[in-house]
């Protein structure tokens, strides 16, 4: 502590460098605080202008459900014809599309993923030795859910697969599974 007769030591009269606790304190607080201003200051210029810039010269568009920058849906007759069109699809009855459901499927793909479900929930792969369809379910009006063990290379997994159904009729089934969609045709009997 500082004696008040006595007078500081150094030359310079600075709060950084007082003999006083106190003042170094509050000057220590007021260089941070400036400093990190400062740096706030700097990194808007570096980062914000830049973009703002950007998005005047370039604009801002985003896509998503036909979504524009406002928030504002861009084309509200094609979202009312989608919805009409949505509402007409739920308003089918969910036993008649289990009923559509049930049957044997091939899949138009090259791959082969040919099955049959059965109206007791129970499902068989045909013509597949390494993946084998055990059951199914329906999950609301608008999804499917199979259980499926794959078989091969010494070990076997048994997984559920939950897919969309994007299209169903009693020819015709158009699953969806993120990105993957997968075309069926009902093998008539």
């Amino acid at each position: 502590m500082k004696n008040e007769n006595q007078k500081e030591t150094y030359s310079y009269k600075g709060w950084l460098v007082s003999d006083s606790f106190v003042k170094r304190v509050v000057a220590v607080t007021l260089y941070q605080i400036f400093g990190s201003f400062i740096i706030s200051f700097a990194l808007f210029f570096v980062v914000a202008i830049p973009l703002i810039v950007g998005v005047s010269l370039f604009g801002v568009r985003l896509t998503n459900n036909n979504i524009g920058l406002g928030g504002q849906p861009e084309n509200q007759d094609v979202l009312q014809k989608d919805r009409a069109t949505n509402s007409s699809q739920d308003a089918i009855d969910v036993e008649n599309k289990k009923d559509l459901l049930v049957g044997s499927w091939v899949d138009t793909s090259d791959a082969g993923l040919d099955f049959t479900l059965n109206a007791d929930g129970t499902a068989k792969s045909d013509g597949m030795a390494t993946l084998l369809y055990k059951n199914w379910r329906r999950i609301g009006n608008n999804k499917v859910s199979f259980v499926i063990k794959s078989v091969g290379n010494g070990s076997s997994s048994t997984e559920e697969e939950v897919n969309d159904i994007v299209k169903l009729t009693d020819k015709e089934m158009i699953l969806k599974d993120g990105d993957y969609t997968m075309k069926y045709v009902k093998k008539q009997k």
